[in-house]
């Protein structure tokens, strides 16, 4: 009897302790499950602060593009603006050099087409065409490049009869083919009106040995071995 009632009284106080042990577990789980309670009541606010903070590092990365874009187009703009400066920069440039070329040889251009046209006194009239020819106010020289006497002055007369005046009519030291007639630059025209007039198929410039007889006129006849047979 004795023992059935010290084990009653053990397995009651055991009992008590597994009952106070199950009342702290189920406290624990109670705690448990209202934390998770809470913690989900709280997950809307968390998503809104999660959205606003997504929202936030959206904008500000939206903001470095476009400060990034905008330096870009800043950049292009500038670079573009360099190159057309430097485009225009080089276009004046090469006209200024043109024009510079152009000037420079154009003015001895110019007085060498003067020369060759024979624009002295006989020149170009003032409205821009090429003055009449006025066989009086032009100088012939003639000279005789042959042996044969009297060709000299054959030909000078024949240049009178056309109008000219008469300059020096003279010996070449130097013979001579072929006749043709010489000028000083300037007087082109003049000897090809001279070398028409006589006819003299060819002209040149005047050299200089034959320029310290022609005394002093502008045009000179050069009478050729080819004037011996007429």
């Amino acid at each position: 009897m004795d023992t059935v009632e010290q084990l009653g009284a053990i397995l009651g106080l055991a009992s008590f302790f597994a009952l106070a042990i199950v009342s702290l577990l189920v406290f624990q789980l109670a705690r448990d499950v209202r934390r998770l309670r809470d913690w989900a009541g709280r997950a809307p606010e968390r998503a809104a602060v999660a959205a606003d903070r997504a929202n936030q590092d959206y904008a500000e990365q939206a903001a470095d593009l476009r400060r990034v874009r905008a330096e870009s187009e800043g950049d292009t703009f500038w670079h573009t603006r360099n190159v057309a400066i430097a485009a225009v920069g080089a276009v004046i440039f090469g006209l200024g050099v043109f024009v510079g070329i152009s000037n420079l040889t154009g003015d001895d251009g110019g007085n060498r087409d003067a020369s060759e046209s024979g624009q002295s006194s006989n020149g170009p009239s003032s409205g821009g065409a090429p003055a009449r020819i006025v066989p009086g106010t032009i100088r012939v020289a003639v000279l005789n490049g042959t042996s044969v006497p009297g060709l000299a002055a054959t030909v000078g007369a024949t240049v009178e009869e056309n109008g000219f005046q008469l300059g020096a009519v003279t010996n070449s030291d130097q013979s001579f083919d072929l006749s043709f007639v010489m000028y000083e630059s300037g007087h082109k025209r003049e000897a090809d009106a001279v070398a028409k007039a006589i006819s003299f198929g060819r002209v040149r410039k005047i050299s200089s040995e034959i320029k310290s007889v022609a005394g002093g006129s502008n045009v000179i006849a050069i009478v050729g071995r080819d004037r011996t047979s007429e």
